[in-house]
């Protein structure tokens, strides 16, 4: 029976989970019912048991008939002579007082397989849980015990069973997680879509991933955030564009930058400063809402339809749809005087206190705040700019080569950092996805906003926050399509056979993540030659 995932529980996760590569499916062509199955060697009582398995997304095993009990016998699990290897718990409970057995996940009672005079509660009312026999004697065979186990039988270790459907695919959603086809970032056995209230059949709808530093919750993304277009970061806070035009903030909110207007609809973009949050509507106009200290919220009338937002420290910019630039806020170091000459401009981007400017003809202007190493000092000579981007204090601009030019607080290109195809500046640190979908992090890095989670993958968009670095993924990727060009073809079976053999964690061509790219990944390949369906 379908058991929907159980939240995560803090810390359950990591010790469960180091249980995923060993399960076993009962797979549906050899009469199975698709479930995945795997004993967690983690020692615990019934009730911890009980929140590790649900920590990995599954649940303490329920057994409903006799071929899922022969199912289990024929795993092998390990037993001793010794007291606490001889049963495993299982999902199985009756109430302290006695009464009927049931099954964690309200599954019907109607199999049960006790061994010979039992269930016998033999030793009190704690003696009230089920556990499932290893010991060659009475393999298979069922027993009741008390929570911390008695004299006869001593389980501290139990059997995981995961079950959920959450997408109604018909598939175990463990199962995809294993294989990619739905990305499971944070490594919990649930996948994120579900985890995020998407629609996982929806490929448009975005998978939003934070790392770095938490100090006001700027990772904790919203259980019920829902499809995503864009995300965006202010100094301690996150903005999420979803796909419906709505907006959510999360983080530090002492100026009300998280609390969004009511009835606001229609966006585009979203922007975070400081303390403030801007956000683009479909109509051109702009609302910002939060501090306004320095007027950095109230729009000016008359603005005129805008086509592109964004939020220094504690200003706005806004690129006009005429090419005309306009900023106001705090002006102390010049960030917020356009200069006369500007010309034409398509792209804008804000630092703390430093404006940069792409022009029509691919140069690119700065000007503002100049005394962190000359975060405004636009290289000499530098021309064919295609994207910009600013970071707190430095400046980053993308040529249609691909190539990264950086210059600032942070002036290195690291050399892996090649074939780029989007930037995005963080407080201290810089932001590069490449065109394999894989993401590039440097600069300064003291709270972990560096260290890319190893399982990232079909990136599409990214941002940076004062201590966090975010990655917006497709819900559903192409997870054989190892070089992201839309096809499963000749290109990624040259990659994946030039990565074969044991395989580093986030691996690309590991795509069902068990540490090796072997005969199993080259058979996910060729099972989705072609293009991608997503």
């Amino acid at each position: 029976m379908r058991f929907q995932a159980a939240t995560v529980i803090a810390g359950a996760a990591m010790a469960a989970g180091a249980n995923a590569q060993q399960a076993t499916q009962w797979r549906v062509q050899d009469g199975g019912n698709g479930h995945w199955y795997a004993p967690s060697f983690l020692r615990a009582n019934w009730d911890n048991a009980r929140r590790a398995a649900e920590g990995s997304g599954g649940h303490l095993v329920t057994i409903t008939s006799a071929a899922e009990n022969a199912f289990l016998v024929s795993l092998g699990l390990p037993w001793t002579d010794k007291l606490e290897l001889l049963a495993y718990w299982t999902g199985g409970s009756r109430g302290a007082s006695g009464g009927n057995f049931t099954w964690i996940t309200s599954e019907q009672w109607d199999y049960q397989n006790f061994d010979a005079s039992e269930p016998n509660g033999c030793c009190g009312p704690d003696v009230r849980y089920v556990v499932f026999r290893a010991h060659p004697a009475a393999v298979g065979r069922w027993d009741d015990t008390s929570s911390n186990g008695n004299n006869d039988e001593h389980p501290q270790y139990s059997l995981i069973e995961w079950s959920a459907d959450c997408n109604g695919d018909g598939i175990v959603d463990y199962g995809q997680c294993r294989d990619g086809s739905l990305p499971d970032y944070d490594g919990d056995n649930v996948p994120d879509c579900c985890e995020q209230g998407i629609a996982c059949s929806d490929g448009s709808a975005g998978i939003v991933t934070i790392w770095g530093g938490n100090g006001w919750g700027e990772r904790n993304v919203p259980g019920d955030l829902g499809s995503v277009a864009q995300v965006a970061a202010g100094n301690d806070h996150v903005i999420a564009l979803r796909t419906d035009g709505s907006v959510r903030a999360w983080g530090r909110n002492t100026s009300g930058q998280c609390n969004v207007p009511a009835g606001l609809a229609g966006a585009v973009q979203v922007e975070g400063g400081s303390e403030h949050s801007v956000a683009l509507l479909a109509s051109g106009s702009v609302r910002c809402w939060g501090g306004n200290a320095y007027g950095e919220s109230t729009v000016p009338a008359g603005l005129g339809a805008a086509s592109q937002v964004d939020a220094g420290g504690f200003y706005t910019t806004v690129l006009r749809a005429d090419g005309t630039v306009v900023a106001w806020g705090i002006n102390n170091l010049g960030q917020t005087n356009v200069p006369g000459d500007l010309g034409s401009v398509v792209r804008i981007a804000t630092g703390d206190r430093h404006t940069m400017a792409l022009r029509g003809d691919g140069t690119v202007r700065c000007w503002g705040d100049n005394s962190f190493a000359g975060q405004c000092n636009v290289p000499p000579m530098l021309a064919g700019v295609v994207k910009i981007a600013a970071g707190s204090f430095h400046s980053m601009a993308l040529r249609a080569n691909g190539t990264l030019t950086c210059w600032g607080a942070v002036s290195s290109v690291p050399g892996d950092v090649v074939d780029v195809r989007e930037i995005a500046g963080g407080g201290g640190h810089a932001i590069a996805l490449l065109s394999d979908g894989s993401v590039r992090t440097w600069g300064r890095c003291s709270e972990q906003q560096c260290a890319t989670p190893p399982s990232l993958r079909c990136v599409d968009s990214i941002a940076g926050g004062s201590y966090v670095t975010i990655a917006l993924s497709r819900a559903q990727c192409c997870f054989a399509d190892l070089n992201s060009d839309g096809y499963v073809q000749g290109a990624d079976l040259g990659l994946m056979l030039s990565s074969w053999g044991t395989a580093p964690a986030g691996t690309a061509a590991d795509v069902n993540r068990d540490g090796a790219v072997d005969g199993n990944d080259l058979g996910l390949l060729l099972a989705t030659w072609g293009p991608c369906g997503n």
